[in-house]
């Protein structure tokens, strides 16, 4: 499991390492000789568009993130499982704090591009020096086990598919749940 802690720091060094590789790059390959290794600016601004789909339309639980034609070539589960040292094999991808932390890399990967190809531009970028922000996005809180019991009840009741003695038995169900597990979001169960 992976806390909040340690999804800002590895991805505060992300960026201090990446931001560091993309300046030396700069300096040691004159803008046009890198232009033509990386394949030309169109690609990179592809990349970021991509990425830029991704943090505002992906809840990044599938390989690809393809929305309205714009796409990330790379599999950011894969770049977050290698970041983190994690076996892919074993990661439970719909984990929120994995996808808090896809959220995060998403994020300072365009925002390392983005710099990138204003240098490529010849604007004046400094490597980044862990200006990684110190928040974390929450996730929306989700309702607690006993406050949605009722409203299915009540839905299921509506469409005349549960009997009172069975809803009686879920309640009790329920509560037995809540005495043993807690009153847990919903989402966690």
């Amino acid at each position: 499991m992976l806390t909040d802690n340690q999804i800002r720091e590895t991805i505060r060094q992300y960026v201090e390492e990446a931001g560091q590789e993309f300046s030396d790059s700069h300096l040691q390959f004159p803008p046009r000789n890198h232009l033509d290794r990386e394949g030309g600016m169109s690609h990179l601004a592809d990349e970021v568009a991509g990425l830029h789909s991704a943090l505002a339309n992906s809840n990044f639980t599938g390989k690809r993130f393809v929305y309205d034609g714009e796409s990330f070539s790379g599999d950011i589960q894969a770049e977050v499982c290698s970041l983190f040292g994690l076996d892919a094999t074993k990661v439970d991808r719909g984990d929120i704090q994995f996808l808090r932390a896809c959220q995060a890399w998403t994020a300072a990967t365009k925002q390392l591009y983005e710099d990138h190809l204003k240098r490529l531009h010849g604007e004046l970028v400094e490597p980044k020096s862990a200006s990684v922000t110190s928040e974390i996005p929450k996730a929306p809180k989700a309702p607690v086990v006993s406050e949605v019991i009722e409203p299915f009840l009540s839905d299921r009741s509506k469409r005349k598919d549960i009997e009172e003695r069975t809803a009686s038995g879920y309640r009790q169900f329920v509560q037995l749940f809540i005495d043993i597990m807690g009153d847990v979001p919903v989402t966690s169960v």
